[in-house]
């Protein structure tokens, strides 16, 4: 199975590579998978780059890839931010989805 993920964001347990892993195995297949994420690769990665952007859409066109996976980033887009008052504060909302417009500094930036 070839898979594309756009976003893979930091390998951690229970990540969505390690589930397609197991399932994979399980079914008797080989996974194939690029995780596309600037955290990861660096610039290299950067989909707001045209070069970058056309050689995925390139390798999607051509039929390079079975699956095509779209996330947005967790650290800023996930709900746990929203259950206590403990962890980080969220940044975005359903409302303000590319972030709070009161934000500044380190938490605007990493919107």
């Amino acid at each position: 199975v070839r898979v594309l993920y756009l976003f893979a964001g930091k390998r951690r347990q229970a990540d969505i590579r390690e589930h397609l892993e197991l399932m994979c195995q399980e079914q008797g297949y080989k996974l194939h998978m690029r995780e596309v994420d600037l955290e990861q690769h660096g610039m290299a990665d950067d989909l707001l780059d045209d070069e970058v952007w056309a050689t995925e859409l390139a390798s999607l066109a051509s039929g390079q890839w079975d699956v095509l996976l779209g996330t947005p980033p967790c650290n800023t887009h996930t709900r746990v931010v929203w259950s206590n008052s403990r962890g980080p504060k969220p940044l975005r909302s359903r409302h303000h989805p590319r972030g709070f417009p009161w934000l500044r500094g380190r938490d605007q930036r990493k919107c």
